[in-house]
């Protein structure tokens, strides 16, 4: 999946596939051309651009583009056939100049089209919708009102439809919200092999992204402003089906007080990964929603720079999010009550992330928190910081974390002080305005993390630092560059501050050390 997702990029910007016809839509014309060519028809239905997208036919593989910088009013755009191959689609995107290809973009503005959105998709295959501004401010009328449906309700989990959307901004899909209507950036019901490449979506009155499917892709979104409407309810990204999905990369930001999230992965979706995505939520005192809320069973959530409060905390796992992994992940949690991560769930793997209460005043709040009744589970390898107890729960596999500042390094679920298990560090990990430890701090107090992550590239706390295993002294602190043998190889030394975690991390192999 991901290398058609690279190479429909590079192809996607130039209608270069045989036998394509090209047709071009410019509002400021006089007359409504047959939109074979670029420049105004001199007469109704002779050679010229489109002043509309009324009337016409958006179908088979063909490239429908619109003038980029032009305003396109009561917009409606709807995919009747699309391509018939991966590499013979139905393109919808925009052009300057001499009709040529460009990433500016057109603007369609649905407001006035009759329509409950401005591009519609209803199981078609093969389409790309691309570098165009969306818009639909209607918010006068209680209806629901869309961006882009693709479907808007009916698709099929598990076909792969091969739909793309890129370089796309919907923006302003409003409604005067009822409890019976909604209003979404882009509502994929059901869209197998729906792709979702450098998209933003902003000031939406629900949801801005609001589906699923299997082998969903969402890349580096930019989305923000959900929940604009009058009830004040909307995710960033809320996915409802399908199973193998990514989220990977990019900004979720949520700063309402709401009762919703930025990541919502219900529990009707299956197993997934979101990785590398930086979430920005509501900070203020909050009864309701989280930052990210994970309701499907088997997730892995890893790399992801999370800040915010929430219900319990920034970070929850719900009953039915059994057996999901939770790792790599810098939390930061702003209310004095809150949890780094609340897990209501069994079989919950949390270890190698850094949680920081960094709120104002005492913290009463937990860094790991489990109820009574949840069993199975790891919480290991974390840096634990600011909270007024480091782990809470009835879990005996809790082991090499460093809590600091805490009254009650751990905790039964009950409240009453346990030992922490194996390797407890409560030296301060010296954590700088980047959340970023002091590895030889930590080192030298005699940190340890537990083997069985080592040689997986996963550090303590977000961060690289194995110790126990056959390798060198840590690179991360030694002044003078040098080597030393490790399996019968040579390992030669770093100097590094810190090693922070990104997209690629340190696998300490036998011979050498792999990106």
């Amino acid at each position: 999946m991901k290398k058609k997702l690279l190479a429909l990029s590079l192809i996607l910007l130039m209608p270069n596939v045989a036998g394509a016809a090209v047709y071009y839509h410019d509002p400021t014309c006089e007359n409504n051309g047959n939109g074979l060519s670029y420049v105004c028809a001199a007469s109704p239905g002779s050679a010229g651009a489109y002043n509309a997208t009324a009337g016409v036919t958006y179908s088979e593989a063909n490239w429908y583009l619109f003038k980029a910088a032009e305003t396109f009013t009561a917009a409606y755009v709807d995919i009747s056939t699309g391509g018939d191959s991966i590499s013979n689609r139905l393109v919808l995107g925009s052009y300057t100049g001499a009709g040529v290809v460009t990433t500016s973009k057109a603007i369609l503005d649905g407001l006035g089209n009759s329509q409950d959105s401005v591009i519609n998709s209803a199981n078609k295959y093969h389409w790309t919708i691309q570098d165009l501004e969306i818009v639909y401010d209607d918010e006068s009328t209680q209806a629901n009102r869309i961006g882009i449906a693709c479907p808007s309700s009916g698709g099929t989990v598990s076909t792969d439809y091969d739909n793309i959307i890129q370089r796309v901004y919907v923006h302003d899909i409003l409604i005067d919200e009822s409890a019976s209507n909604f209003a979404n950036g882009v509502r994929s019901v059901s869209n197998g092999g729906l792709q979702l490449i450098d998209v933003v979506i902003d000031n939406i009155s629900t949801d801005d992204f609001y589906g699923g499917g299997d082998n969903l892709q969402i890349i580096r979104p930019n989305f923000s402003g959900s929940g604009q409407g009058s009830l004040v309810t909307g995710d960033e990204i809320q996915l409802t089906t399908g199973t193998g999905w990514l989220v990977q990369g990019g900004t979720l930001t949520h700063p309402q007080h709401d009762e919703k999230q930025a990541f919502n992965a219900a529990s009707t979706a299956g197993a997934g990964i979101i990785e590398g995505v930086t979430l920005n939520c509501y900070e203020g005192v909050s009864s309701v929603g989280n930052c990210f809320y994970n309701q499907s069973p088997g997730t892995v959530a890893r790399r992801l720079k999370i800040r915010g409060s929430g219900t319990i905390g920034p970070v929850f796992f719900s009953a039915s999010s059994t057996g999901s992994e939770f790792y790599n992940n810098y939390v930061v949690a702003t209310q004095a009550a809150d949890r780094g991560s609340y897990v209501f769930a069994n079989d919950i793997d949390q270890h190698n992330n850094t949680f920081v209460y960094a709120g104002t005043g005492d913290s009463t709040g937990y860094g790991i928190h489990e109820p009574v009744s949840i069993t199975g589970g790891v919480q290991t390898n974390n840096i634990i910081s600011g909270f007024a107890t480091g782990v809470r729960s009835t879990n005996s596999t809790d082991s090499y974390n460093v809590i600091h500042g805490a009254t009650t390094d751990c905790a039964n679920s009950d409240g009453t002080s346990r030992d922490c298990g194996t390797g407890l560090i409560t030296t301060d990990p010296l954590l700088d305005s980047a959340g970023r430890p002091s590895l030889k701090s930590l080192y030298d107090a005699g940190a340890e993390t537990d083997t069985t992550y080592c040689g997986r590239g996963n550090p303590i706390g977000a961060y690289e630092l194995c110790k126990g295993v056959s390798m060198p002294p840590p690179l991360w602190f030694l002044g003078t560059p040098d080597s030393y043998s490790l399996g019968g190889g040579r390992l030669h030394a770093i100097v590094l501050d810190y090693l922070f975690f990104g997209a690629d991390q340190l696998f300490f192999g036998a011979d050498a050390i792999h990106f």
